[in-house]
């Protein structure tokens, strides 16, 4: 190349620069309700784009509320998406932000009565992983409900003993 024009490798550099920021500005899209792509992605049941998601954006973006104060994990946990749930949690995201009616990830899979939820939430994943934050059982929602009060607690110790009974 001659003097003052870009080699093909700053050339290819600097397209591989542009691609990043054009798939930043994509993965940083908010809708009106406040959803990232991620909340969209679970919304709408597309577990390919979640992935994408989590592997390409830093946690604080995992974390970000909607319009509902609602994560990316209340609503995996919510539609029961135990994969996206996993990935998640093994990428390190706050298991204890809460909703607008003060309900953790943890408070809706016991309202759901989901059992491989309130496992993804409360067991280590692997021997690799480290929580940045356990869970506090003690921790109430709005309305008082501690994360897995006596009931819901006695339903997940029902549904569980009849898993294990088939």
């Amino acid at each position: 190349s001659t003097w003052g024009e870009p080699s093909p490798e700053e050339e290819e550099e600097e397209e591989e620069e542009r691609f990043r920021q054009q798939l930043l500005e994509t993965l940083a899209f908010l809708s009106e309700d406040g959803d990232t792509l991620l909340h969209l992605a679970i919304i709408h049941c597309m577990p390919s784009i979640a992935f994408c998601c989590i592997a390409q954006m830093p946690v604080e973006v995992l974390e970000f509320q909607n319009d509902l104060f609602q994560t990316p994990l209340h609503l995996s946990v919510y539609l029961e998406q135990f994969e996206v749930v996993k990935a998640l949690i093994l990428k390190g995201v706050n298991t204890a932000l809460q909703d607008r009616n003060g309900n953790t990830a943890l408070h809706l899979a016991c309202e759901q009565q989901s059992l491989e939820c309130v496992e993804l939430l409360t067991k280590p994943i692997s021997e690799m992983q480290i929580r940045k934050t356990l869970q506090d059982l003690q921790l109430q929602n709005w309305q008082g409900k501690e994360e897995c009060g006596v009931i819901p607690l006695g339903l997940m110790s029902v549904k569980s003993q009849g898993l294990n009974a088939s």
